[in-house]
């Protein structure tokens, strides 16, 4: 069987697949190219900024879910609850009312329902 087929060149249909194989391959990689999201990250993934200072009590109501703290925000809107990536320690407290200005993140949430940010400035209330 003759592999030397044309068309319109001299070209062998293998060397055509490897081609074809090869911009596949490359355009694949450039559209894969998506941020992880990560607390080490978070500063740089951030959408919104609220420069308002917000009330909210810290709680880890959800950590049977997976979840880590988080701050429940009630609001004419209805109750909010925001997962912090970058808590300090010394806010860790079940229950504590805090006063916190923060940054929306585009991170993932761990926690459905719950919308990560970027703790900006926080106080104890």
């Amino acid at each position: 069987m003759d592999r030397n087929l044309t068309f319109g060149s001299t070209t062998k249909p293998t060397s055509m697949i490897r081609i074809i194989i090869a911009c596949v391959l490359l355009t694949s990689m450039a559209m894969c190219k998506s941020p992880k999201a990560s607390v080490d990250n978070a500063a740089e993934i951030t959408a919104t900024t609220m420069e308002e200072k917000t009330l909210g009590t810290i709680s880890n109501e959800l950590a049977e879910d997976g979840c880590d703290w988080i701050i429940s925000v009630d609001d004419p809107e209805g109750k909010r609850k925001f997962q912090p990536l970058n808590l300090d320690t010394k806010f860790m407290s079940n229950g504590m009312k805090v006063q916190f200005t923060y940054t929306l993140s585009r991170a993932p949430s761990k926690c459905p329902g719950v919308q990560p940010v970027v703790i900006e400035s926080m106080e104890k209330k």
